[in-house]
């Protein structure tokens, strides 16, 4: 019984632990996309230059 808790227990430490490294780096991929996408949108719609320079850089390839 006491073996049984105690396996419980470290199981619940390794899954907290993964859990906490990968919310943070999921939070900080899909913080950084998203903030990456507000800010692409944010100054196109401010720049129409920067936009069609951004256009000419991604047909140039």
């Amino acid at each position: 019984m006491m073996r049984n808790s105690f396996v419980r227990v470290l199981f619940m430490f390794i899954m907290m632990f993964l859990l906490i490294q990968f919310r943070y780096s999921i939070l900080n991929a899909v913080l950084r996309m998203t903030l990456i996408r507000r800010f692409a949108v944010s100054s196109l719609m401010r720049m129409p230059w920067l936009r069609g320079l951004f256009m000419r850089q991604m047909f140039k390839y």
